[in-house]
């Protein structure tokens, strides 16, 4: 439908005719604000994604900063008896992560790894078989052992 000359527009002009079809041009003009408002959206959607990586690289910064926490995070996973035997551990496997990067730099090669990668890789249950069993917290000797005599007086 095309429009009529505007000195055609007056009162004789049949807006009831027209209307129908102008609402194809509001639908047009709210696109603009939608497509704005999708691109607010994915930016939105942007913002908030480099903030949560932001986020995590602070706290990988400040987890690496904690080793201990860090160590502790390690062995909370661990059962029960593990846990026991690493807990007052913590500077042995530290002075290893320590040794591991002397090595490396030693090597000529750039020391490069973190204490959690470290752990991650580390062998909680081979070290913790590798000791006697007594040493694991297992049974005490004097448990095997029951006294013999008793005195009565």
């Amino acid at each position: 439908m095309t429009l009529p000359p505007m000195s055609e527009w007056g009162a004789s002009w049949n807006w009831g005719k027209l209307l129908p079809s102008l609402e194809w041009l509001r639908r047009w003009q709210a696109r603009p604000g939608e497509m704005r408002q999708a691109q607010t959206n994915s930016n939105m959607e942007e913002s908030a994604r480099l903030e949560e990586s932001r986020k995590q690289s602070e706290l990988s910064a400040f987890a690496e900063s904690q080793p201990s926490g860090l160590y502790n995070q390690a062995i909370s996973g661990l059962p029960q008896e593990q846990q026991g035997f690493f807990s007052p551990r913590y500077n042995d496997i530290y002075n290893k992560y320590l040794a591991q990067l002397t090595r490396s730099a030693q090597e000529g090669a750039e020391p490069t790894g973190t204490f959690g990668s470290f752990l991650k890789n580390y062998d909680f249950y081979k070290e913790y078989m590798s000791q006697p069993y007594l040493q694991r917290g297992g049974y005490q000797a004097r448990s095997l052992a029951p006294r013999t005599r008793t005195f009565n007086f």
